[in-house]
């Protein structure tokens, strides 16, 4: 039998406050501003496919008689991203709904809490793989990912250098990087910020800066800045070494920054970029905390990387121009984040119902967006 005192016995207990508290989830900014500022509907079709123009036509110098180059080259293809599908299933009991969770007795609805938790955790896993890639594994690619979004650390590469997940993307959009028709069009050159021994090294104007116009030397720059809470409080620290105040009429001295600028880049604390401070292997969400790789053998100057070294990446920090990114999701409401509605087992009081979402994040140009990583301090 329960054991009961004679408290308990009489006195029913306080729920206070009357709702769930989130002690969960964190803040998804980064998929919040792609939704408010880039997103574009899909209105179907095979794929999603890209135009862009690769390569220059024939021309030069010559002299009177001469002979023109009339050969056609090829200056223009397209990347193509299928869309990616996700969903978050909500399972309820007709007997916990129906008879128990209900009336006076019940103080938070069971399956509008639900309902809110799958909204939260389908942002939550979109946002972590916002970062990730979605190749299937190759020679230089350790993870199977085709089902996921085409995120960040295969779009900010150029086939040579190890991205931020240590992984290598020959290939963008089904283009091959550095040869063919489209070049090194689809090329963008990641950033080590670490020492030549793999160790994470400090983030400085310097660095920032180079990553800023070495991606806007097509003439547009980056205008978005995107780090966990780690790199952000390490460019509050060097900003200006002494204490600094800032008074605002009769409120209270505030002590440091409330926003960070570069050029003409905003900065925004994401709670699910990678990071080694904050960063979680999360089995339900995804994987955002940030470990070790070998580096390639033969990098680039551009990338700073060390040569078949173990790098730790620590903090991560890309830089984007967002006018070359798309979120791309479906027009079909139910793909939207749309809720398909409870259905009922066969053969038991069970029902279930999923939140979907069909999407993905290509990008046009990568050559106008980068990302750094190897950041300690």
């Amino acid at each position: 039998m329960p054991g009961f005192s004679e408290l308990t016995a009489v006195t029913l207990a306080e729920i206070w406050p009357r709702k769930l508290r989130d002690n969960f989830f964190r803040t998804a900014p980064f998929l919040a501003y792609l939704r408010r500022n880039r997103l574009k509907s899909y209105p179907g079709g095979a794929f999603m496919q890209q135009p862009g123009l690769y390569a220059p036509l024939k021309g030069g110098a010559y002299a009177q008689g001469d002979t023109f180059n009339l050969a056609k080259p090829a200056t223009i293809d397209a990347t193509a991203f299928d869309p990616k599908y996700y969903y978050v299933n909500v399972t309820e009991y007709l007997e916990e709904i129906g008879t128990q969770a209900k009336g006076p007795m019940n103080v938070v609805n069971l399956v509008e809490a639900h309902l809110d938790n799958s909204m939260k955790t389908l942002n939550a896993i979109l946002n972590i793989a916002l970062w990730r890639h979605g190749q299937g594994s190759a020679s230089t690619i350790t993870d199977n990912r085709v089902t996921q979004i085409n995120g960040m650390s295969e779009a900010l590469n150029n086939g040579v250098d190890n991205s931020w997940d240590g992984n290598v993307f020959p290939t963008y959009g089904t283009k091959t990087r550095g040869s063919g028709v489209v070049g090194t069009g689809l090329n963008s050159v990641p950033k080590w910020f670490g020492d030549t021994a793999g160790n994470t090294g400090t983030i400085t104007y310097n660095n920032l800066l180079e990553m800023y116009t070495a991606a806007g030397q097509r003439g547009v720059f980056p205008d978005l800045g995107i780090s966990n809470a780690a790199v952000w409080n390490f460019m509050l620290e060097r900003i200006q070494p002494q204490q600094r105040f800032m008074e605002l009429g009769t409120d209270p001295v505030f002590w440091g920054a409330q926003a960070i600028k570069l050029m003409t880049v905003s900065f925004l604390v994401d709670a699910y970029a990678p990071s080694a401070v904050y960063g979680i292997n999360d089995p339900d969400l995804g994987n955002y905390l940030t470990s070790t790789f070998t580096s390639v053998a033969s990098p680039t100057a551009a990338s700073g990387l060390p040569s078949s070294t173990t790098v730790t990446v620590g903090e991560v920090l890309a830089l984007l121009n967002t006018q070359q990114w798309d979120f791309r999701m479906s027009d079909n409401p139910l793909y939207q984040f749309g809720w398909t509605g409870f259905k009922v087992a066969q053969n038991s009081t069970m029902v279930a119902g999923q939140s979907l979402a069909a999407a993905n994040f290509p990008c046009g140009s990568p050559w106008g967006s980068n990302h750094a990583y190897g950041i300690g301090s």
